[in-house]
């Protein structure tokens, strides 16, 4: 890798990067913080499955949200359909005999991991976009939320869901984000890397072997579940991500065709998520994970969830630094150099647990065996 991945402090001037409002983009589900304002000036159309007033409705008493009703736009598309299909039958667009390249952006923040088929979104962006137009998503990184506890998604899954032609979560997915959640034992959100194994728990800590809870119910509650299921949608997040496994998915898309003109050009970091471009064109930047092979990516991968357990179960600024002076010889290695460096950092990290006295945590060996 020819660089560290870039951090940024203002996420929306980084998620605008490139918009122009005198060009055409569409947003997807801006809710209450929209990326590109109509009121700004920005010509957006936007796109949510409720309306505005649904919106206001739905979370008239969400602390978080009803102080910022003012900031709800009005919503142009209102669906829960595909996006190409949102677009296709909407009132703006049903007259066209078949709407392509029409936006010179998209944006999402916080979608793409709440969606059941992400190549089918990917495939329509494509379309959708002209020629040079770019998507710029906000997506959470999974270590850094409450998806602490979860496996990072790889290629094999977001093609299941497109083969099989998946467009809502399933019952497994929606249990799973239910029920392995995380958050700070204080109840606040984990919100960044510097976690700690004794300072998390996941938010439906119990376990109730016999039922014994007349008041929770859980097999009759899994029973409701499924009803509700099977008479609706219910939103979760469906994958997980951190920066360089997305970049992989992507890079493995495009080496087996299911995407053919929209790549990644530009990754960063910004607190709990990262935001990556991606152009409907060949490269114009090099981005981290351009020069780097397919093994380096996977390994890049594991390193990066590793790096971050490293950092938050090291107690005293002797491992610490020493861990993540191994990780990083990891990150910047060429793959023929990566084994070395990745036994050193287990053997170091585990000889400093002795030293110490401290058991060596399961997850922590995961990562390093």
């Amino acid at each position: 890798m020819t660089k560290a991945i870039r951090q940024i402090t203002d996420r929306f001037a980084e998620l605008r990067r490139g918009v122009s409002k005198e060009n055409r983009g569409l947003e997807v589900g801006p809710f209450f913080r929209p990326i590109c304002p109509k009121k700004e000036g920005f010509n957006t159309v936007t796109l949510d499955v409720f309306s505005r007033n649904e919106l206001i409705k739905n979370y008239a008493n969400d602390p978080n949200v009803y102080p910022h009703f003012d900031c709800i736009e009005e919503v142009d598309i209102v669906s829960s359909e595909p996006l190409l299909e949102a677009i296709r039958n909407s009132d703006i667009y049903k007259h066209e005999p078949n709407p392509e390249m029409i936006f010179d952006y998209i944006i999402t923040s916080h979608h793409f991991e709440h969606l059941a088929n992400p190549i089918q979104f990917l495939q329509a962006a494509e379309i959708l976009l002209k020629p040079d137009g770019f998507l710029s998503m906000a997506i959470p990184i999974h270590t850094r939320c409450f998806d602490l506890y979860k496996p990072l998604t790889i290629t094999g899954k977001f093609i299941d869901a497109y083969v099989n032609n998946i467009n809502a979560p399933s019952l497994g997915t929606v249990y799973d984000h239910l029920t392995f959640g995380a958050h700070k034992k204080d109840g606040t959100p984990i919100g960044g890397p510097h976690k700690s194994n004794d300072n998390i728990k996941l938010i439906w800590d119990e376990l109730e072997n016999f039922q014994i809870n007349p008041q929770f119910n859980k097999i009759a509650w899994f029973k409701e579940l499924q009803t509700k299921l099977n008479n609706g949608y219910i939103d979760a997040h469906c994958n997980f991500f951190n920066p360089y496994s997305f970049c992989l998915i992507i890079a493995d898309l495009k080496m087996i065709g299911l995407l053919t003109q929209l790549q990644v050009h530009d990754i960063c970091e910004h607190g709990l998520e990262f935001i990556v471009h991606l152009r409907k064109s060949d490269p114009v930047e090099l981005y981290p994970c351009s020069r780097m092979t397919r093994t380096e990516l996977v390994q890049a991968t594991s390193a990066y969830s590793a790096y971050e357990t490293y950092r938050a179960d090291s107690s005293s600024a002797e491992i610490e630094n020493e861990t993540i002076k191994q990780l990083n010889a990891i990150l910047e290695s060429r793959s023929w150099k990566l084994t070395r460096p990745y036994r050193a950092a287990g053997e170091l990290l585990s000889k400093l647990l002795v030293a110490m006295g401290r058991k060596k945590k399961q997850l922590i060996s995961n990562f390093i065996t």
